[in-house]
């Protein structure tokens, strides 16, 4: 006999299957039965002022954090972690323009490493930008020749 439970919504009996599984909860499945849970998601998201309100408080936090939020990111920077895309917008242009050329074709990766000529698995293979100012203009390089590309010479 397959175990059921009691939607808190509807009041019905319904199969663990019609539930959504929550692992947070105690007994491992929502409270409401997903044609409930859907139907109200999709209500609540109609209401116009649930909308309005979530994109008030949103703007609000960040005007009166903004300062800080970019703080952080120039710490990122500074620190070497991967640069935030409004510190360096030339960059994720170039980026977004090798990776839109790839998704409709225009650009295709070989199959071996242009520096050291290494077979290489397409997915290992990076698109390296001597120039950002010309973003299709592109060296495709395995993993390590493009860390040694930009190693600051000593």
């Amino acid at each position: 006999m397959e175990p059921v439970r009691r939607c808190s919504h509807c009041g019905e009996y319904k199969p663990t299957d019609a539930f959504i599984r929550e692992k947070r909860f105690k007994v491992g499945f929502t409270a409401r039965c997903r044609a409930c849970a859907n139907e109200y998601n999709r209500l609540y998201r109609q209401r116009p002022d649930v909308k309005v309100r979530d994109r008030l408080r949103m703007r609000e936090r960040i005007a009166k954090n903004r300062e800080a939020y970019r703080e952080r990111d120039r710490k990122r920077y500074r620190e070497g972690r991967c640069p935030p895309k409004v510190l360096v917008p030339e960059k994720e242009r170039a980026r977004r323009a090798v990776w839109n050329a790839q998704r409709y074709g225009r650009i295709t990766k070989p199959k071996e490493c242009s520096r050291c000529g290494h077979p290489t698995p397409r997915v290992r293979l990076h698109a390296h930008h001597p120039d950002y100012s010309k973003p299709l203009e592109i060296i495709w390089l395995c993993s390590e020749c493009h860390g040694l590309e930009h190693q600051i010479p000593t």
